[in-house]
C-alpha cells in the first residue's frame, strides 16, 4: 500500500500538479461528492478528491492559454482527473471518460471525451469567462460500471 501512495506521489509530481488548492466546500449533489475550488493568480489548482460508488477522483485544473497561444489554439485550460478504487488503490487506466462543462452564463457545452494518459484521464477545454463552472464528468472505467462526479471551480 505504502508503495501505491509513493508512486501516485509521483505521478502528481511528475506531472506539476502540485497540491495548491483554493477554498473548498463539499455538497452533495444526487449522491455524487461535489466540492468547490477558487483561484486567483494560480496557473493549476488541484481541485479536489471525491468519492462515488467506491471509485476516488482526483482532479486538477491547469492553465495552458499561454501554450496553446503559440499553436494558434483557443484552449485555456487542461482538465486531468485520476481514478482509484478506494479500498485497493487500483488505479484505473482504462475505460470511458467524458466531461460536460456548464459555463457561468449556465451555458452547457457537449460531452468532451477525456483521453487516457499515464493513469489519467484529461481534456483542454475553453474556461474563457470570469465566475462559476461545474465540470460534469460521466465514467465507465475499467470495471464497467457507470460512475457521475460533480467538481466546480470559480475562475477569477
Amino acid at each position: 500500500m505504502r508503495k501505491k501512495q509513493t508512486v501516485l506521489a509521483g505521478l502528481l509530481v511528475l506531472f506539476g500538479f502540485a497540491a495548491s488548492a483554493g477554498a473548498m466546500d463539499i455538497h452533495s449533489y444526487h449522491g455524487t461528492a461535489q466540492q468547490e475550488s477558487t483561484t486567483t493568480d494560480s496557473e493549476q489548482v488541484m481541485l479536489e478528491n471525491n468519492t462515488s460508488n467506491g471509485v476516488m477522483a482526483m482532479a486538477h485544473l491547469q492553465d495552458i492559454t499561454k501554450k496553446m497561444v503559440k499553436y494558434n489554439q483557443d484552449k485555456t485550460h487542461h482538465l486531468m482527473i485520476m481514478f482509484k478504487d478506494a479500498s485497493s488503490e487500483t488505479i484505473f487506466d482504462s475505460g470511458l471518460v467524458a466531461v460536460k462543462v456548464i459555463d457561468p452564463a449556465g451555458t452547457e457545452s457537449p460531452a468532451v471525451k477525456m483521453l487516457g494518459m499515464d493513469g489519467s484521464f484529461g481534456a483542454d477545454l475553453v474556461l474563457a469567462q470570469k465566475g462559476k463552472y461545474t465540470f460534469e464528468v460521466g465514467t465507465k472505467l475499467g470495471d464497467n460500471t457507470t460512475r457521475q462526479f460533480r467538481f466546480q471551480h470559480t475562475m477569477n
